[in-house]
C-alpha cells in the first residue's frame, strides 16, 4: 500500500524582527511507503527532503552572520510493528535518521512494548531518543542592545558556531483500563533526561571603538554535563584533556587556572602556555583563579607590619591590577577573583 506523496511550500515567514527585511523560502518533499504487511508484522518506511533559502538585512543591532544562507535537510525513517503474542503483546521498533547542514548526522531511535493481559487492561512502556537540531538563531544571530542610558556600554547576544543539537532520552510507562462502555482510566508517567539544553552564557568583556561590549553566547549550558572547575592544577587539566581527546569527557569543562602567588609575575608565561595547550572540543581554560582575601596564611597583618614584611602584605592585598597594552583595569574583591587570561601581565 502506498501513501500519497505530499509536498508543502511556504514563502515569507516572519523569521526576524518587524523592522528587519527578510525573505525565507522553504520547500518540503516527503514520501512514505508500507514495505511489508503480514498477519503479525508491519514495516513502514519513508524519505523526506527540505530546502530552505533565507536572506536577511536591516539595522546592525539585529543581524544574522552570514546574511544569506541556504540549508538542505535529508531524512528517513523506518518502523517495524511486531505482534509477539496475538492480541496480547506488541513490540514496535523504529528510528528516524537525518542529515542537516548544522549538526551533521542525527538519529532518533525508539522502542515501545505493549501488553494486554485482558481485553479491558493494557500496559505499555517506551524508550526513545529525540533531538532538536540547531537553527540560524542558535548559530548566526547577533543582537546588540544598550545596557546604560548614560554610558557607552552594550550587551550583545551572539549565536555559537559550535552549538550542538539539544538531546533528550525519554522514558514512558502507562496503564489503561476501560470502565464499562462509558469510562476509560488512563495513567501515564514520564521521565525525560536533558543533558545539553540551550542557555545564555556570559563571555569576557571587550572593547570596540567608542564603546564597551558585554557579550553573551547561546550555548548548550543547561543540563547535567557542564561544570566549572574553579581552580585547576596542571595535572587536573592534563587529565581533562586526555579524557577529551579519547572522547570520554561527556561534560563541558570551563577551568580557571590556579595562580601560584609565590611566583608572582613570573608565573604568567606558564599560565598563558596552559591556556593554549589545554583547549579542546569540551575543555577550555581561559581564566585565572587568584586568591585576594586580605588574610595572611600564617601570622597576622600586625605581625607582618611589625616585621616590616611589606611583600607578604602586598601578596594578600585586596586589589589586583590587570595590565594590557591599551587599558588598566582594577578589580577588587573580599575573597577571590577570576581574571580572564587575555592581558599579558598580571601583578599583585
Amino acid at each position: 500500500m502506498l501513501v500519497p506523496q505530499h509536498c508543502q511550500r511556504a514563502r515569507d515567514p516572519p523569521v526576524v524582527a518587524d523592522d528587519q527585511r527578510a525573505r525565507d523560502h522553504t520547500e518540503h518533499h516527503g514520501r512514505e511507503q508500507r514495505l511489508h504487511e503480514a498477519r503479525r508484522q508491519q514495516i513502514v518506511a519513508g524519505l523526506g527532503y527540505r530546502f530552505s533559502d533565507s536572506r536577511t538585512g536591516g539595522p546592525p543591532t539585529v543581524a544574522f552572520e552570514p546574511p544569506k544562507r541556504a540549508d538542505a535537510l535529508y531524512n528517513a525513517f523506518v518502523e517495524d510493528s511486531i505482534e509477539v503474542v496475538p492480541d496480547r503483546v506488541q513490540l514496535t521498533l523504529g528510528s528516524k535518521f537525518e542529515r542537516n547542514d548544522y549538526s551533521g548526522f542525527e538519529w532518533q531511535p525508539s522502542a515501545r512494548l505493549g501488553w494486554s493481559p485482558r481485553a479491558d487492561h493494557f500496559f505499555w512502556g517506551a524508550v526513545s531518543r529525540t533531538v532538536r537540531t540547531p537553527s540560524r538563531l542558535d548559530r548566526d544571530l547577533a543582537v546588540t542592545v544598550a545596557a546604560s542610558a548614560s554610558a557607552p556600554v552594550f550587551i550583545r547576544v551572539l549565536g555559537t558556531p559550535t552549538f550542538e543539537s539539544e538531546r533528550a532520552v525519554v522514558y514512558e510507562a502507562g496503564y489503561r483500563f476501560r470502565l464499562g462502555d462509558r469510562a476509560l482510566l488512563d495513567l501515564a508517567a514520564f521521565h525525560n533526561h536533558y543533558p545539553n539544553l540551550s542557555s545564555i552564557e556570559p563571555g569576557a568583556p571587550l572593547r570596540e571603538p567608542g564603546r564597551q561590549i558585554i557579550p553573551f553566547q547561546i550555548a548548550n549550558g543547561l543540563g547535567l554535563t557542564s561544570l566549572q572547575e574553579a581552580s585547576a592544577s596542571e595535572d587536573e587539566l592534563a587529565a581533562y584533556a586526555a579524557a577529551d581527546a579519547q572522547g570520554r569527557l561527556t561534560a563541558r569543562v570551563v577551568a580557571s587556572i590556579h595562580c601560584d602567588t609565590d611566583r608572582g609575575v613570573s608565573d604568567v608565561p606558564r599560565m598563558v602556555a596552559l591556556r593554549g595547550t589545554y583547549r579542546g572540543k569540551r575543555l577550555r581554560a581561559d581564566s585565572v583563579k587568584i586568591f585576594a582575601d586580605g588574610v595572611l596564611e600564617q601570622g597576622n597583618v600586625d605581625e607582618a607590619v611589625a616585621l616590616g614584611d611589606a611583600d607578604a602584605i602586598a601578596e594578600r592585598s585586596n586589589t589586583i591590577r590587570v595590565f594590557s597594552d591599551t587599558r588598566n583595569v582594577t578589580l577588587e574583591s573580599s575573597n577571590s577573583v577570576i581574571v580572564p587570561l587575555i592581558p599579558p601581565i598580571v601583578t599583585t
